[in-house]
């Protein structure tokens, strides 16, 4: 995992970098803090999942039944990925029937449930 995979994880809320509070200037320290609190209680709920801490499960997203070709069926949901090396997020999808990440030759290293619509 490369530094700016780490930052990525650290830094990214549904694509989007999570910017400096000390360039905002508040009237007072207490506001300062209950925004401080209310943005981290944010970036906790939607911030990227390291695949290392747990893997999508059904939970996560809208899982897609009996999804396959041939023979072959599996329950897929999809989610927000960060892959190792690109400077990107992507939709991907879980195969949640054989817990895998079905993409090609990328590595999925932090991933997010899809906002709801």
């Amino acid at each position: 995992m490369t530094e700016y995979d780490k930052w990525q994880i650290d830094n990214m809320t549904n694509g989007v970098y999570v910017g400096q509070l000390d360039k905002v200037l508040f009237p007072s320290q207490d506001v300062k803090n209950a925004y401080e609190a209310g943005a981290q209680s944010e970036r906790n709920k939607h911030r990227m999942i390291p695949v290392t801490e747990r893997l999508p499960n059904e939970n996560d997203g809208e899982v897609h039944k009996n999804c396959g070709w041939g023979e072959r069926h599996c329950d897929f949901i999809k989610v927000l990925a960060s892959m190792e090396g690109k400077k990107y997020l992507s939709t991907e999808l879980f195969n949640l029937t054989d817990k895998k990440f079905e993409v090609n030759d990328n590595i999925v290293i932090a991933w997010q449930p899809l906002p709801e619509a």
